[in-house]
């Protein structure tokens, strides 16, 4: 996990990281627990352009409390086309794949959103 830690800049939501008490804190930035403004600190961090990766566990047998924040994601995620993975082996295939260390690799954005922030409003 070190490794892992010291080549990619790590932004868990804080909750999430004490769960597993990794001792890397110094190489990590949490973010706020999710209910509290965590899952909007990420989204604004996908559209602000700042993620390529989106790993998000949740427990599926059980209604989240903060529900919409999440679907929120995934429609974020979805839009702007970054990889997004809610279960260990969508994860395990993104971290694996060579694209994922590929400096040459350029995530393409829809055109949609470009088409969208020129709108014309009447």
């Amino acid at each position: 996990m070190e490794e892992f830690e010291n080549e990619y800049d790590i932004r868990p939501l804080k909750e999430n990281w004490k769960k597993y008490e990794l001792e890397a804190d110094n190489l990590v930035t949490c973010l706020h627990s999710g209910p509290l403004g965590g899952d909007q600190e990420i989204g604004a961090m996908i559209a602000n352009g700042n993620i390529d990766v989106l790993i998000f566990f949740c427990d599926n047998l059980i209604m989240q409390g903060h529900q919409n924040d999440v679907s929120a994601l995934t429609r974020l995620a979805s839009l702007y086309n970054i990889a997004f993975a809610t279960n260990r082996t969508t994860a395990d295939m993104i971290l694996t794949s060579p694209l994922f260390k590929d400096p040459n690799y350029k995530r393409i954005l829809p055109t949609a959103i470009e088409n969208y922030k020129n709108r014309n409003i009447e």
